[in-house]
């Protein structure tokens, strides 16, 4: 995950590069992730950003920026990001494969440099 604000234009970027060792969630033994994002506090539409899924993987590289506009600097301190990861199904509900919570009150993580973070279970 690779975090950064532009603080110009207000724009909050997360660029979801890539994961490592998913477990397996479907009968091939592979899976088919995808990454949810909510800017919290709030789950509307307005606070939800999702990839792509990656068919058959559990080394998935999405290489995708996830984009929240209208976000002034002074507003950061009261965002948590939270991040999970998905195994897609199609004809049933999608499988949980694990969460990372970021608190942007922590200008660490606006480095715009790459990082990666364990996934925990719920």
């Amino acid at each position: 995950i690779q975090i950064s604000h532009d603080d110009f234009d207000n724009i909050l970027n997360i660029h979801v590069i890539q994961a490592r060792n998913l477990k397996p969630r479907d009968l091939n033994g592979l899976s088919d992730p995808f990454v949810k994002i909510y800017l919290l506090p709030g789950r509307g539409a307005e606070n939800k950003r999702r990839t792509k899924h990656i068919a058959r993987t559990l080394n998935p590289e999405w290489h995708q920026t996830l984009i929240f506009p209208n976000l002034a600097t002074e507003e950061l301190k009261n965002k948590v990001l939270e991040i999970t990861v998905w195994d897609y199904d199609r004809f049933k509900s999608n499988d949980f494969l694990g969460e990372l919570i970021i608190e942007l009150d922590e200008k660490a993580f606006l480095d715009n440099k790459p990082h990666w973070y364990p996934l925990r279970d719920h």
